[in-house]
């Protein structure tokens, strides 16, 4: 009898991948750049997975090693000229306004204030229009179409006590997590609040000794040219992407690629997107449920598929947002540099695809998750287009093709 597909939940902090490969049968250590905790298993007993196979075929899609900080420039498409000449007049115009950048400011690793709460009330003093979601800051730009993203301090917080969970997570996690969960008035919220205080205040101080880059928001161009790859190469058309660009601070190309020199504009939802809901999954089309299953093997999509991150066109195509990598991801595991991590994205996103289909929506819609399990479950990328650099080459052949 083969085994029943469990679908572990990640949500900021999930399942260990150490937990998860002795789980389902494979011994390969994993690189512990960052940890999950397990929360949740629940088996979605109409789909026939077998965890012994999957596991081995996703770490068979470790295949972008390539693509890196020193790299993303190479692929993400640069911005247009007029669109860079309009995010300049802003930022320049609240420069001779204020006497500072805004976006610079935002994106300061500031001492500790309530998390980040200093950047709120900077935005409101100035009457910034924002947006606050995760942590993170989203800022219209005006007179476009375009959004400008920066992690907020709390997320490079996390990040970068993720690179040590012995000293610096564990006891968020552990000791001071169950804390804050009590009543606001107990006397054990409140340690909790002074204990969080004082191990944020320690980060900041280990942070100023030994400062490192951070890919929070650089993070959705990598997952961004991820997808890319996958619709080219196998040439999908239910599956769209928002255009994204990534603008220098300081109006230089420079590379590797952080949030520290660079930041992230993303193309804002259009009125006529429909996000997915519970309610309107089962109206997505089967042939793009299949071509979504393959963007989250290929694409290591692990939050899928409600809230912010997919909407529906009027032509039944669906979109896909807020590609960013988990809030508390470390810095050193950023980029593929661990991809066991991302194997079990990949099975995450597809275990979270089949649970709603199993629960919102259609027999049309199981068939076509049965039938890329059968296919392109078993299968991987050409080996010649395996390496970003091979697929430039192979875009570049397609361009040379249309002319």
């Amino acid at each position: 009898m083969k085994h029943i597909f469990a679908l572990i939940i990640i949500s900021g902090l999930t399942c260990t991948p150490l937990a998860a490969q002795r789980k389902f049968g494979t011994t390969k250590q994993p690189v512990r750049d960052f940890e999950f905790n397990l929360i949740d298993i629940a088996p979605v007993k109409t789909f026939d997975l077998n965890f012994k196979t999957l596991v081995p075929l996703a770490r068979a899609f470790s295949h972008i090693q390539d693509l890196s900080p020193e790299t993303l420039l190479n692929y993400v498409p640069p911005v247009p000229q007029v669109l860079k000449q309009t995010i300049d007049n802003w930022r320049r115009q609240f420069y001779t306004k204020n006497k500072f950048d805004l976006l610079e400011k935002l994106n300061e690793i500031a001492s500790f204030k309530s998390d980040y709460q200093d950047k709120i009330e900077l935005l409101k003093k100035y009457n910034v229009d924002y947006k606050e979601s995760g942590g993170n800051f989203i800022l219209p730009i005006p007179g476009t179409n375009f959004l400008v993203k920066i992690a907020g301090t709390s997320n490079k917080r996390f990040n970068y006590a993720a690179n040590d969970w012995t000293t610096m997570m564990n006891p968020i996690n552990n000791k001071i997590g169950p804390k804050l969960s009590k009543d606001p008035k107990s006397k054990e919220y409140q340690e909790g609040v002074k204990e969080w205080l004082a191990i944020w205040k320690d980060i900041y101080n280990q942070y100023k000794k030994n400062p490192v880059p951070f890919y929070q928001t650089v993070s959705r161009a990598e997952r961004s040219m991820l997808i890319q790859k996958a619709i080219d190469f196998h040439k999908i058309k239910n599956i769209k992407l928002p255009k994204l660009y990534l603008v220098p601070f300081n109006d230089k190309i420079t590379s590797p690629v952080s949030d520290e020199n660079y930041f992230v504009i993303e193309e804002a939802q259009g009125k006529d997107i429909e996000m997915i809901t519970p309610e309107n999954f089962k109206t997505i089309p089967p042939e793009a449920i299949k071509d979504l299953l393959v963007a989250c093997k290929e694409g290591y999509l692990w939050n899928v598929p409600f809230g912010d991150k997919i909407g529906l066109t009027p032509d039944k195509k669906l979109i896909l947002y807020n590609l960013e990598q988990p809030n508390r991801f470390s810095t050193k595991g950023a980029f593929l540099k661990d991809p066991s991590n991302y194997q079990l994205f990949a099975l995450q996103g597809i275990g979270l695809i089949m649970q709603a289909i199993q629960k919102y929506g259609t027999q049309a819609q199981h068939d076509a998750a049965s039938e890329f399990i059968k296919t392109d479950m078993s299968s991987t990328s050409d080996p010649d287009i395996t390496t970003f650099q091979g697929y430039a080459g192979y875009k570049n052949q397609i361009e040379a093709q249309k002319k």
